[in-house]
């Protein structure tokens, strides 16, 4: 995946009063109401789009017996995939499996079904043999991630893989839950090539028979984290000249990537954030920094894409 990065802005503009008779001053200070913002702090994470490509031995036995496995790693990444914005084709035969949850499950425009009946040594094949399914919905110029899950060998090797779909898919990792070599119980072929594919893309594999495919499954979740989240800790920002910042004005906003905004409030100390949304100074006078609670900590720094804003307001300073 291609870094992202945060972007500070910090921008003072400037505040006017609305006339009438001077204010009164209290050390040096204007002691008025705030008058429009004069100071903001934005933080932001660039969008970098990622595609996950996964792909079903449709085998009756292989279905049977692993099934609610495979429902639960499905499960497992959905909400990465979801909160990196990212792009799922899910090739194979459908139903029975998998069923992806909503939101994603119900965003047409980032899930793609293409029912397909995949033979058991023929998975990797079956894969470019799709390809003009499904070429126009991912995102073009992006890091793919695939994952395969077979209890079969393969007749197409890694080496023709990367011949035949390098150039189309581009940078990609291939992760696969297969059968290594010998065969392992319950497999009906071992998975050398999917393995092979695997270590030449950087990607993970995890043998079919095992009860816990954890490790391949983070490694994709691992591969759809933002690598590069927004600051829990921002500066307070400076007033303009001859402005008073009031930290008490401060608001704080949360722009996801699909629109969708959160706000939270002041709750003046660390004791406050409880299990709410929220953010807090440093101290209750002169502070230095602004940090948010834990949870909305944890929310913002989910998404591999968004932006949050502190705004705050100025009262006239008289020298």
């Amino acid at each position: 995946m291609k870094p992202l990065f945060s972007l500070i802005a910090i921008a003072a503009t400037a505040c006017t009063t609305d006339g009438g008779p001077p204010p009164d001053v209290d050390n040096g200070q204007a002691v008025t109401t705030p008058g429009p913002v004069c100071a903001t702090i934005t933080e932001e994470a660039t969008f970098t789009p990622v595609n996950v490509i996964i792909t079903i031995d449709s085998n009756g036995n292989f279905l049977r017996r692993y099934e609610d496995q495979i429902q639960s790693a499905v499960d497992d990444l959905v909400p990465f995939i979801d909160r990196a914005n990212g792009k799922l084709v899910v090739i194979g035969y459908a139903p029975p499996t998998p069923d992806i949850a909503a939101p994603l499950g119900n965003d047409g425009s980032r899930y793609l079904q293409v029912n397909q009946t995949i033979g058991a040594h023929r998975l990797l094949f079956y894969i470019g043999h799709t390809w003009d399914r499904y070429k126009d919905f991912i995102y073009p110029d992006a890091t793919s991630h695939l994952l395969s899950f077979t209890n079969g060998g393969n007749t197409y090797s890694a080496d023709n893989f990367m011949d035949d779909m390098g150039d189309n898919l581009g940078d990609f990792t291939y992760n696969a839950i297969a059968s290594p070599e010998p065969t392992c119980p319950n497999a009906t072929g071992p998975g050398q090539e999917h393995y092979a594919l695997a270590s030449k893309t950087g990607g993970s594999a995890t043998s079919v028979c095992l009860n816990d495919w954890s490790p391949t499954v983070q490694a994709v979740q691992r591969a759809l984290a933002p690598i590069d989240p927004l600051p829990c800790t921002v500066d307070v920002p400076s007033a303009p000249a001859r402005k008073v910042l009031e930290e008490s004005t401060g608001a704080f906003s949360f722009t996801q990537s699909n629109g969708q905004t959160l706000t939270a409030p002041n709750v003046s100390q660390s004791s406050g954030c409880s299990t709410s949304d929220g953010w807090y100074y440093d101290r209750s006078t002169t502070p230095t920094t602004i940090k948010l609670c834990p949870n909305t900590c944890n929310h913002v720094q989910q998404h591999a894409a968004g932006r949050y804003t502190f705004t705050f307001r100025c009262t006239e300073r008289v020298e």
